[in-house]
């Protein structure tokens, strides 16, 4: 699906801040409230919308670290990544878990209290993955300091 520029401004918009009125946004995008109602439903019945969260801060949770897994399964067969998915989907603290090219890597993005958390849940996920008959090599990247993050995506129109 093409995105025009009022989708664009609408999807931007709710990126910054999803608590802000409709009429705002359509007071910003220059058309009626039932245009926003109908277009962000439009978007959402498309999957482009996938859900509207409160955005927390992991530090003043008591989460303050972040860990990188970098991890190389030694012969990857064709359900590899599905069963990596199912044991990262039952551990919490795995944020995001990602297929590298290459075949067989992976990595993995935890946030965790302390370094003694990420150690529990990388002995789990390696006894997992040997209860599967899945041999890897994990090793640990801890973050020193956070320059940038941000869960909203450059969304411009597309060209037809």
């Amino acid at each position: 699906m093409l995105l025009d520029a009022i989708d664009c401004l609408l999807l931007n918009r709710l990126q910054r801040d999803a608590t802000v009125p409709l009429t705002v946004i359509a007071e910003e995008a220059g058309i009626r409230a039932d245009a926003v109602t109908e277009r962000l439903g439009r978007l959402a019945s498309l999957g482009i919308i996938e859900s509207q969260v409160a955005m927390v801060d992991n530090e003043k949770v008591g989460l303050p670290l972040t860990v990188f897994i970098h991890l190389q399964v030694d012969h990857p067969g064709a359900d590899t990544s599905r069963v990596l998915a199912r044991l990262a989907e039952d551990i919490p603290e795995i944020m995001e878990f990602y297929g590298v090219a290459g075949g067989g890597v992976y990595i993995m993005k935890l946030i965790v209290a302390n370094a003694a958390d990420q150690a529990r849940i990388t002995a789990r996920f390696r006894n997992e993955l040997a209860a599967k008959g899945i041999t890897a090599t994990l090793s640990a990247s801890i973050t020193e300091e956070k320059l940038k993050f941000t869960t909203q995506l450059p969304i411009k129109p597309q060209a037809k």
